[in-house]
């Protein structure tokens, strides 16, 4: 089953459920960007605008790096792309300046 992954105000896809959003982003150049692939950066931060459970469950690496960050993991708001599995209907803004207190103010 296909759905509906929006990034940003300009893009748009259907994907299968279980899509690495990793993978779908380099497959459709998606305004996501990308560093290390493995949770270990932070360069691919997102705010999830809308679908957070229909997304994969954080992995460890994610916990991490978020919180070494400075962000609260366990709001589910704040997500590295890298480590996502689309499973459902999801929007997600990138995060554009990590500098700010407020990381999702600025996003596109």
């Amino acid at each position: 089953m296909a759905h509906r992954l929006e990034i940003g105000d300009q893009f748009s896809v259907e994907v299968s459920a279980g899509a690495h959003l990793l993978d779908v982003c380099e497959e459709h150049d998606a305004p996501v960007p990308f560093d290390c692939r493995g949770g270990a950066c932070g360069t691919c931060l997102v705010q999830v605008v809308t679908g957070s459970s229909n997304l994969s469950p954080i992995t460890d690496n994610e916990e991490i790096m978020l919180e070494e960050l400075g962000l609260d993991s366990r709001s589910g708001e704040l997500r590295l792309a890298c480590q996502l599995q689309v499973l459902g209907p999801v929007r997600l803004r990138p995060v554009v300046d990590r500098s700010d207190p407020d990381p999702t103010r600025g996003a596109p």
